[in-house]
């Protein structure tokens, strides 16, 4: 075992012991044993690597990051300055992790996903793949999240929370506000085509027309099988789906409440998955 190895020091014992390839080594760098590193790593100033914990390939570890016992790092992921991984933390291929991020023991965080600063996510969560947490997210101990899942800032969930039951809550809501139906916008183009900003077949949106997906079916992906549209008076714009100076029209159209697949997660209710709608205008 290594203590505070300087940056030659830790290249010369790495090449001359595992015959590991790292890019660059900051000092202070604290290593414990069984400490696995794949090729072109990037090792911050300060950071400790506890026992049995892994480095995928191209991965970037900032300056004053704690990784503890057994913790395991996916090829080309980064992990923020000062973010601390609790034991048996597992971070998949392509992700980021933003800078004082907590992840409690045997967190596990899907490819693709990003972390924003300051999040702090309890023991035992599971994190689906390219889900995206905004800055100051709290999720407690257990919490379970969705592949595409997205969380905004300062998001507080409780312990055990799922993001299969909030979307279920979501839809409850929808339920008491709405009643039975309620009315939401479909924007489509000049020729009343689906735009397609999700992908998948293009469908034409004629007055009176009730358009159905028979294959959707209630989960908490915002983006799976079924037609997509925003909550009455919501713009693609405002929810990131295309430029402001587009040339889209809205299309009133009725939804009944039970034909909702997806009614929404915290900070992510305007756009809503649907079986089933009638187009009225």
């Amino acid at each position: 075992m290594i203590k505070n190895a300087s940056v030659s020091e830790m290249r010369s014992w790495e090449c001359k012991e595992y015959g590991w390839h790292v890019s660059s080594s900051g000092d202070r760098v604290k290593l414990g044993e069984r400490v696995t590193i794949g090729e072109n790593v990037n090792v911050g100033n300060g950071v400790e690597l506890g026992k049995g914990s892994i480095l995928g390939n191209w991965s970037n570890i900032c300056d004053e990051v704690i990784l503890c016992d057994n913790v395991s790092i996916g090829e080309r992921v980064s992990v923020g300055k000062g973010s601390k991984l609790d034991n048996f933390v597992v971070v998949r291929y392509d992700s980021a992790i933003g800078e004082r991020v907590y992840l409690g023991y045997s967190v596990v965080v899907g490819y693709g996903s990003k972390l924003g600063d300051w999040v702090k996510v309890g023991d035992n969560s599971i994190l689906g793949d390219q889900s995206i947490l905004g800055d100051d997210v709290n999720l407690g101990k257990g919490s379970s999240l969705g592949d595409w899942s997205k969380l905004g800032n300062k998001v507080n969930l409780s312990k055990g929370a799922t993001s299969e039951a909030l979307n279920k809550e979501f839809i409850d809501n929808l339920k008491k506000e709405f009643g039975d139906k309620m009315i939401v916008w479909k924007w489509v183009t000049q020729y009343r085509m689906s735009p397609n900003f999700d992908g998948g077949i293009p469908l034409k949106y004629e007055k009176g027309a009730i358009i159905e997906e028979p294959n959707a079916i209630i989960s908490d992906r915002q983006c799976d099988v079924g037609l997509h549209v925003l909550r009455f008076g919501y713009r693609p714009e405002w929810v990131g789906l295309c430029e402001a100076n587009h040339n889209f029209i809205k299309l009133n159209c009725e939804v009944g409440v039970e034909d909702i697949c997806f009614g929404g997660l915290p900070t992510m209710d305007a756009k809503l998955r649907v079986k089933k709608l009638k187009v009225l205008e």
